[in-house]
């Protein structure tokens, strides 16, 4: 599951993604300076929430291994549906946050995270080692945030960054199916 682990810790980074770059966006408008330590916060929590989740995760599944696994796909699953369904009643004019202070910083960060925490104990729930994914989460989500602060910088406002978000959230939900089918075949 290594390759799969990757596209899924990719595809759930994105999140982070779009929130640096719609912030950076309404802050370029608004001629602010863009949210520098924004990706850095979101890493930190996302990070954080993901290795609780997984420890959770990983405590629960101790009795009954093939009902959990049954379970920890399926959570999977309905983490990418809802992560889909988010995107599609997204409206970036309704939404976009300005990160003026550190406590707006990490609501944001926070508010982020409850699909990696959910996904974090899908994770658990297949016993896998902790620090991969969760290092992985930290790397990948500071790298795509500050590419989102830079393209947000030069191109602005895109509502069109949604379909990133769209494709990873189905990127999730497929992968998920896969293994859920798989595992009973």
């Amino acid at each position: 599951m290594p390759f799969s682990l990757i596209i899924i810790l990719l595809a759930l980074t994105t999140e982070s993604f779009a929130t640096s770059w719609y912030s950076t966006a309404v802050h370029s408008k608004l001629e602010q300076r863009p949210p520098y330590l924004l990706p850095f916060a979101m890493a930190i929590i996302k990070s954080l929430v993901l290795l609780g989740g997984i420890y959770l995760g990983s405590l629960t599944s101790v009795e009954v291994p093939m009902f959990y696994m049954t379970m920890a796909y399926a959570l999977m699953f309905i983490i990418g549906l809802k992560m889909l369904t988010e995107v599609l009643r997204f409206h970036p004019e309704e939404r976009i946050v300005i990160i003026d202070n550190l406590k707006t910083m990490l609501l944001v960060s926070v508010a982020g995270s409850f699909n990696t925490f959910f996904l974090g104990i899908s994770l658990g729930v297949l016993k896998i080692a902790p620090y991969y994914p969760v290092i992985l989460t930290f790397i990948l989500t500071i790298v795509l945030g500050y590419l989102a602060i830079v393209f947000a910088v030069k191109l602005g406002l895109r509502p069109v960054i949604r379909y990133v978000n769209i494709i990873a959230a189905l990127l999730i939900a497929l992968i998920a199916l896969k293994f859920f089918i798989s595992y009973f075949l």
